[in-house]
């Protein structure tokens, strides 16, 4: 079993992370919480009590943390984007393994760093890439990985919002439009998701990149709506656009076009985020068919943790030996990918990557 650290105890572990721990019991032990409200952390130590499990030890400074409970081998990192290099750098230092939010950090000099530090103390440096546990997008990678729809050569993954995910009001709910806090707007937080699906469902690396990031009806410091068009080394190419800036928002699209078939996957209803199933057409069925998803899991956190935890758990139980369980290195090509969009915006040209 895990003993497992909550640092930050803020919205999304409230609405997610500690559902999936508690359905995970079994696997992980929340020995300790970690938060600067009061109000958090009792609103968080609560639910596990309800839950029938113990109550966690409660910190105001996760640096105490740390350096007090020694039972601990894990933390949960769930902290704005701006304080992810610090609070990686503190639990590599604590000699503990590390699950954090994306993204990984809010540039490639600071997840460098981290890679470096925890790589030093020989601890696994974990990024939730949740999306790849949502039901129909599982599936949808496993029908490409099985050659459903031949070689992937096209993707248009689009995510058209009308804000940005609010923070808890005990902190600061509007700290993902700050450049200061959050690094970077609707591409570093949304888009960071679209940019590891494309690259999953290309099975190759993008090697190039142009994009534009432009901040239009909002009053914030942040990109509000970014365009990218990407090429990768085996050929193909994918279109991302994502936004906070669409009026009533325009929902979500998701399409991978193959040399043998399509796979599709949107939204249909933006107003209840209502989602159409998952649709297959291929020449030889010459019909839109919808597989079914299977017994996968609605939480996609619940999914991420039960993969990663499970790995890590063998390698605790190993007594640490051979290479930790990491996706550290997908993360930071991930927000290298990012960078460069930045950059080919500013200077309005492709990059290479």
């Amino acid at each position: 079993m895990i003993n497992l650290g909550i640092i930050g105890c803020g919205r999304i572990v409230e609405e997610a992370h500690i559902h999936a721990l508690i359905e995970l019991k079994k696997l992980f032990r929340v020995v300790a919480l970690a938060d600067p409200s009061s109000q958090q952390l009792e609103k968080i130590a609560a639910m596990l009590e309800k839950a029938k499990l113990p109550r966690p030890a409660l910190y105001t400074d996760y640096r105490k943390m740390l350096k007090t409970e020694k039972s601990l081998t894990t933390v949960d990192m769930a902290l704005p984007h701006h304080l992810h290099h610090e609070g990686v750098m503190a639990a590599a230092a604590a000699g503990l393994n590390v699950f954090t939010e994306k993204p990984l950090a809010v540039n490639l000099k600071q997840a460098d760093a981290m890679i470096a530090a925890m790589k030093r103390a020989k601890r696994s440096l974990i990024i939730f890439h949740n999306y790849l546990y949502i039901p129909a997008i599982a599936r949808a990678l496993e029908l490409v990985r099985d050659g459903a729809i031949g070689k992937v050569f096209l993707i248009r993954n689009e995510g058209l919002g009308g804000g940005h995910w609010p923070g808890t009001a005990s902190y600061d709910p509007a700290w993902r439009t700050k450049s200061a806090k959050a690094g970077g707007g609707c591409l570093l937080d949304n888009g960071y998701h679209h940019l590891y699906l494309c690259r999953e469902f290309m099975g190759a690396k993008a090697s190039q990149v142009y994009a534009v990031t432009r901040t239009y009806t909002r009053p914030i410091t942040v990109d509000d709506t970014a365009v990218l068009l990407l090429s990768y080394k085996n050929g193909g190419t994918a279109c991302v656009q994502t936004a906070w800036s669409i009026q009533g928002g325009a929902g979500y699209i998701h399409e991978i076009q193959g040399t043998g078939g399509t796979i599709s996957f949107s939204q249909i209803n933006p107003a209840t985020g209502q989602m159409a199933p998952l649709a297959l057409y291929t020449p030889k069925t010459a019909k839109w068919t919808f597989p079914s998803l299977g017994k996968r899991h609605g939480n996609p956190f619940t999914g991420f943790l039960a993969d990663w935890g499970a790995k890590l758990d063998q390698w605790l139980a190993k007594g640490m030996k051979g290479a930790p369980p990491t996706n550290a290195p997908d993360a930071r090509r991930n927000l290298e990918t990012i960078e460069m969009a930045y950059k080919s915006s500013k200077a309005g040209k492709a990059i290479k990557l």
